[in-house]
């Protein structure tokens, strides 16, 4: 699955060039997928991924399906489903990128995790390399956020994730860069560059009447 970041970095494009979607519930709903409430040994999630990620085959997701369900209606909490949206078609195109990348080393666990390691060193290079991007400006500020959007996540998943990741990217101890393994680097930044101009034709795609969806709040 892509980054947290990655997919911050993509909400914040469609954000810049939409002031519709210039708000706190497109940016959350781009992680909510991963907000599962993880048990106390962070390997099992309530709910699980097969939920979170509409994975209604248990195995792929479907976010077409997600498209059917909940943005038909163009109501206030669309920013929210359409960053939900965003989510579910980027993680299907990391997996795809990503199985490119490691494709040669499918059979080698120590140098995927490598390349694992290596793509979310990027993350935190991206973030001491742009003091203003979205994460601190916005991300990082949210201390509430209450889930009244979708009834298989608890109330507070989304605010204790936000937490957890803003934690997480401050920790100083996990700002290390490793080399790239030769041959297999993973690049965020073309990832991220690519997946917001597959994500520019679904935007196009759906033409919002804001005028009416407020009239509908």
């Amino acid at each position: 699955m892509a980054t947290w970041l990655s997919h911050m970095r993509i909400a914040e494009f469609f954000m810049n060039i939409d002031s519709q979607l210039n708000c706190t519930d497109f940016l959350v709903g781009n992680i909510a997928p991963d907000c599962g409430v993880p048990d106390k040994d962070w390997k099992n999630y309530t709910p699980g991924k097969r939920i979170t990620h509409w994975q209604l085959d248990g195995k792929n997701i479907d976010a077409e399906n997600f498209k059917e369900t909940y943005l038909i209606v163009k109501d206030k909490n669309f920013p929210f489903y359409f960053g939900y949206y965003f989510h579910l078609l980027t993680d299907i195109a990391f997996a795809k990128y990503y199985s490119k990348v490691t494709e040669q080393i499918q059979t080698d666990a120590e140098m995927k995790q490598k390349v694992t390691q290596d793509y979310l060193n990027q993350d935190f290079v991206f973030l001491r390399n742009h003091p203003n991007s979205i994460f601190y400006t916005t991300f990082a500020k949210i201390s509430e956020f209450d889930n009244h959007y979708l009834d298989f996540f608890p109330k507070d998943a989304f605010a204790k994730r936000i937490h957890h990741i803003t934690d997480n990217y401050f920790a100083e101890s996990r700002h290390i860069v490793s080399e790239f393994p030769n041959g297999y680097k993973l690049d965020l930044g073309l990832f991220v560059s690519d997946t917001i101009e597959q994500l520019k034709e679904v935007y196009s795609d759906f033409p919002i009447d804001w005028e009416i969806m407020k009239n509908k709040v």
